[in-house]
């Protein structure tokens, strides 16, 4: 297998400088915005404090800030407490998240329906017996005087008998009433008084019930919601300071011809960045979606997205034409689609389940963990170190090979309290190459002035617009 000399990793903090949030930063935001939700502000509040006070209770001090990942974490764990599989061990939950987690509708629709129902027939109801109490016999008495000093014959005639008129006002009114009481009730309504009260006792046991994670479910989605429109990078502009990182493919007999970049981030920054530069850049989807594989051969950009991006959305039960039996497959959307209520996009998110079986990630790992072995030096832009299955990758790579480098850019990495990047600064300070900057300003300077030009496409593995679009999803 080939060896390549430089691979690059990417996490949050080489993101920052196009403007989008960092995790800590990201839940700043997240906590600015519920206090507008009626819904979500108690559990937001709720989930807050506890995951602080497990902080408290691990002698954290100063206790570090919950970041979005940590943070939507538990609302998922919360969420599908019943199903967990701690679940048959746990006698109960602490009673302010059952309270807490009610559903936003409180009183079931078939209960408002009966309430407007009942209503309506007590006073429909009262409306017949006002009828039948009426003095409509008075009518007669006035109507008979009447008709007695006429001396009408032929009206004599048509009334005979002092309470025909009566009758027959009232038999109308209440065949208006009857019909009234028949388009409002109809035969689907309410049929008596016992069949509302059962009813409304299932209503009130239903209010009394938690909301088996319904509520946080919603509170889920709507942190997702959000999170597209923080990653949103609206202006090409913005992602200019990244253009060094360009540099290691061939031009002018580089030792390079492919540059494989592995990133943590869900944004799109790169795939701006390489379509403002001319620059071929494969995120692999395509591929994979038909052969299961992520494919790095070849000259230009090829660019992993190990946690998914936010224009990335998941088709589960795809049946190719010439296969027997349904696979995943990923499909590039519009920003317009993004944007739209419901959207689901194809990404890991929260500290936990990072491996899931469905979709393109555990291939992404994959493909990462061959590339990293062909690298002889690996940058890490802004990387937290928190991901377990990366940390272990970097591991390997570092133990297998003694001449293997590491060159990390982080203006917080000999603060950063992660365990895997105290093992770093405390076992392998003698392979590390540490740049405690900024992305915006290191990066010109390690990697050298841009010799692809923004906004200026060079004749670096450029594609035709068609190709390019079909390698990289972007338009030309």
């Amino acid at each position: 297998m080939a060896s390549t000399p430089e691979m690059i990793l990417l996490g949050a903090g080489a993101s920052v400088p196009a403007g989008i949030p960092d995790s800590n930063n990201m839940m700043r935001v997240i906590r600015e915005r519920y206090k507008k939700s009626e819904y979500f502000r108690d559990l937001f509040n709720y989930v807050n404090a506890v995951l602080y006070s497990q902080k408290a209770l691990r002698n954290e001090d100063p206790p570090t800030p919950i970041d979005i990942e940590e943070f939507f974490s538990a609302v998922m764990l919360l969420a599908n407490r019943a199903t967990c599989d701690a679940a048959p061990f746990v006698g109960s939950w602490d009673s302010r998240i059952e309270r807490l987690d009610q559903p936003i509708y409180s009183i079931s629709d078939g209960l408002y329906f009966n309430i407007h129902q009942s209503a309506f027939r007590h006073i429909l109801g009262e409306m017949r017996k006002a009828i039948e109490r009426s003095g409509f016999g008075e009518i007669d008495r006035v109507l008979d005087d009447l008709l007695n000093a006429s001396r009408t014959q032929r009206l004599d005639a048509r009334v005979s008998g002092r309470n025909s008129v009566g009758k027959e006002i009232k038999g109308y009114l209440r065949g208006v009433f009857e019909k009234v009481s028949e388009n409002i009730l109809g035969d689907g309504g309410l049929r008596d008084a016992e069949e509302f009260k059962e009813e409304f006792i299932e209503a009130v046991k239903e209010i009394t019930k938690p909301g088996q994670g319904a509520l946080l479910r919603l509170f889920s989605d709507w942190i997702i919601h959000h999170l597209v429109e923080l990653l949103n990078v609206d202006s090409g502009t913005k992602v200019q300071y990244l253009c060094p990182l360009l540099n290691p493919l061939e031009q002018c007999g580089g030792a390079q011809s492919g540059l494989t970049i592995a990133t943590l981030n869900y944004d799109t920054t790169i795939e701006i960045l390489a379509e403002a530069c001319g620059v071929r850049c494969d995120t692999g989807f395509e591929a994979w979606s038909e052969t299961g594989e992520f494919p790095t051969e070849g000259p230009g950009l090829h660019l992993l997205k190990l946690h998914g991006s936010i224009d990335w959305r998941l088709v589960p039960r795809w049946v190719k034409k010439d296969g027997p039996l349904p696979q995943s497959r990923v499909e590039k959307i519009e920003t317009e689609e993004m944007k739209k209520p419901g959207f689901e996009p194809c990404l890991v998110f929260g500290q936990v389940n990072k491996l899931r079986v469905e979709g393109p990630f555990l291939d992404l790992l994959f493909a990462f963990r061959r590339e990293l072995r062909r690298a002889k030096h690996l940058t890490i832009v802004g990387y937290s170190f928190r991901d377990v299955h990366v940390n272990e990758y970097i591991s390997q790579w570092l133990n297998a090979e003694p001449s293997t480098r590491l060159k990390i850019i982080d203006p917080g990495f000999t603060t950063n309290r992660a365990s895997y990047a105290g093992l770093l600064r405390s076992r392998c300070k003698d392979r590390i190459d540490l740049v405690e900057e900024r992305a915006e300003t290191a990066l010109e300077r390690e990697f050298g002035v841009p010799r692809v030009l923004y906004g200026k496409p060079a004749s670096v593995h450029p594609l035709p617009p068609s190709t390019m679009a079909i390698s990289s999803g972007v338009r030309p």
